[in-house]
Parts: C-alpha cells; sequence; structure tokens
C-alpha cells in the first residue's frame, strides 16, 4: 500500500489542477488546495466544483473519480457493454486513496453495496423507488421477451417515462436482484455505427420530401427493409424517428430541413 504513509501529486486531465493520492486538490492558478475536496456532500461522498482553463464550471466533480482516473488510469466508460463505476473497497465513501478504489460493474458495485450492509434496500424498499416491485418484474418480463426499454415505457404506459430505469436494469446497474433471473439477450442492441454517413444523408434526403415510409427510404439505399426481421425492422424504423427528431447524426441532419 504505497499510498498510505506519504501522498504526492499529479496532474489530472483539467490542467490547472493536480490530486493528491490522499485526495487533496491543489489548484495551480491560486498555489491553493481546493476546500471543497475535503468536505462531505450530503451522501457523504466528496464532491467540488472546478474549472478549466477557460473559466467554465464542472459542478460536482466526484474527487473518488478523479483520483482513480489520475492514480489507476481510466479503464473505459464500458466494459464489454457493462457501464462502469467507482467502488470503494472499504465500503468508506470519503476513504479515497487509489488502493481503496477499483473500476466494478454496477451489478459488482450493488453486490458490493448489499454484502457489506451499505444498502439493505430492494426494489420498492429503496426510498428513492418510483416502482413497485410487480412493476419491475414486468419491466424484466418485457425486455426477456425482446422489448427495448423505449417499447417497454411506451408498453406500460404508466403516465411517466421508465425508459432510463428499463435501461439501467437491461445493463443490470439497477435492480439487479430482481433481474438476475431474466435473460436480455433478445433485446436488440442499437448499432449506430452501420448506418454509414451516405445512408444517413438518403435518409434525410427522403424526410425532406416528406417520404417516411421505411421500406422505401432503405430501398433507395439499396437495403431491403422487408427481409430483416421483426427486431431488425424495430430498430432501423427507430433510427429514422431519431434523425427525424434531431437524435441523432445531427451533424449531417442540420443541413436538411424536415
Amino acid at each position: 500500500m504505497p499510498w498510505c504513509t506519504k501522498y504526492f501529486y499529479k496532474d489530472i486531465d483539467i490542467a490547472r489542477y493536480k490530486i493528491s493520492s490522499w485526495g487533496r486538490i491543489l489548484d495551480t492558478y491560486t498555489e491553493r488546495l481546493h476546500p471543497e475536496s475535503l468536505t462531505l456532500d450530503l451522501n457523504r461522498y466528496r464532491r467540488c466544483d472546478l474549472y478549466d482553463i477557460y473559466g467554465n464550471a464542472i459542478k460536482g466533480t466526484l474527487v473518488h473519480v478523479v483520483i482513480i482516473c489520475a492514480f489507476v488510469g481510466i479503464w473505459g466508460v464500458s466494459f464489454n457493454g457493462a457501464s462502469m463505476f467507482v467502488n470503494h473497497k472499504d465500503g468508506v465513501k470519503w476513504h479515497n486513496e487509489p488502493y481503496n478504489l477499483e473500476w466494478v460493474t454496477g451489478s459488482e458495485n450493488n453486490k458490493h453495496a448489499y454484502d457489506n450492509g451499505l444498502s439493505t434496500t430492494i426494489g420498492e424498499t429503496h426510498p428513492y423507488a418510483k416502482l413497485t416491485n410487480v412493476q419491475y418484474e414486468e419491466i424484466c418480463k418485457l425486455m426477456q421477451n425482446g422489448l427495448t426499454p423505449r417499447e417497454v415505457n411506451e408498453k406500460m404506459n404508466l403516465g411517466f417515462s421508465v425508459y432510463k430505469i428499463a435501461y439501467h436494469i437491461l445493463e443490470r446497474s439497477s435492480q439487479s436482484r430482481i433481474s438476475s433471473g431474466y435473460d436480455f439477450s433478445k433485446v436488440p442492441k442499437y448499432d449506430y455505427s452501420r448506418l454509414t454517413p451516405e445512408i444517413v444523408k438518403i435518409i434525410c434526403e427522403s424526410l425532406q420530401n416528406n417520404i417516411t415510409d421505411p421500406v422505401e427510404i432503405y430501398k433507395k439505399a439499396g437495403i431491403n427493409f422487408n427481409d430483416f426481421d421483426e427486431n431488425k425492422k424495430r430498430l432501423y424504423t427507430e433510427r429514422i424517428k431519431e434523425i427525424k427528431n434531431r437524435k441523432r447524426f445531427t451533424n449531417i441532419s442540420k443541413d436538411y430541413d424536415f
């Protein structure tokens, strides 16, 4: 444990700051320690507001995330498709020395919290739970049958969006103890890389000409839409909707009027 007895500073991506192995953030512009880097928020994490070299604020930065990126390394936003989180090995949220931090998946993070008595709430017993256990189970059943989080939201029609809830359940980063008995392999994976810029331009031109039929649009791109299975048809239809609503490929669609 080389960081236990002595702390030292390393540069971080935000050029004006250095961070120590004990979590002290030094502002090189003022040559002073950042006072917020040693205070705790309501959830017992250390957070602080930082500023980039242009003076733009970066609000609520988690100190332990900055430390693991500086001393351990950025292991990526995802690992085998799963979102990654920073876990405190000893369960102490403000103990931010590098040897106490590790990258884990959401389900591993939740399991660690539950196994160590840091979280004893599951499903509807959680103070911030929006749904009942029956509704969480229903989401799992629908996705086991191949529905995407967006389709789950439309199917359940609860009067408020459950898209993000379903997405996090799909990623096993939320409600993993409820979802552990379900298989989500039928849910189609969204792979936007298959839409080349040329195909996106054809979609934009079609929308500009008030053509919305997926069969006709993809025919112009040399793709036989009717050869797709049902899941792939839904996925490619969703791509058209997202382009139309300026949610994807905005760098291309900005040049078209639809």
